[in-house]
Formats: C-alpha cells, sequence, structure tokens
C-alpha cells in the first residue's frame, strides 16, 4: 500500500521556474541551469531566449505583475 506522500508527490506536479522555461523552449532543465548558473554563455538562438526568459523572471515588472495578478484572483484590488 502506497503512503499518502507517494500518492501526493505522483499527482501533484507543478513544475520549477527552470523546468517551465525548459518545457517553453524545448530544452533540458540542466542547460537552463547551467546558464543561470554563468556556466554557458548564450550568444544566439534558444540559449539567448532562455537568458531572456531568467532575466524576466528577475526582474520588478514581472514580480508587479504576477503579484497584481494574485491579488485580483484573491479580490484585494
Amino acid at each position: 500500500m502506497e503512503t499518502l506522500a507517494k500518492q501526493i508527490k505522483e499527482t501533484v506536479v507543478v513544475p520549477t521556474a527552470y523546468q517551465q522555461i525548459a518545457a517553453d523552449c524545448k530544452t533540458s532543465v540542466r542547460y537552463v541551469g547551467q546558464i543561470a548558473r554563468g556556466e554557458r554563455n548564450p550568444i544566439r538562438g534558444k540559449g539567448l531566449t532562455v537568458l531572456n526568459k531568467l532575466k524576466k523572471l528577475t526582474s520588478k515588472q514581472y514580480y508587479n505583475e504576477r503579484i497584481g495578478a494574485q491579488n485580483l484572483q484573491k479580490g484585494y484590488c
């Protein structure tokens, strides 16, 4: 008999930011992580797209949009 924790882990899958970017760009999570850590220096193509998406994650505008959307859903605004 499986434990409740195992059942939840198998059914509830929430992708991390790196997993979401990798899926959007059709690349591996490892490659996204290498770019984020500075181990790879993308200049063009898919790598540059990944880098721009990572930079967007850290921008204040992106953060404010996310918080604003969450507040609207909760009825704070």
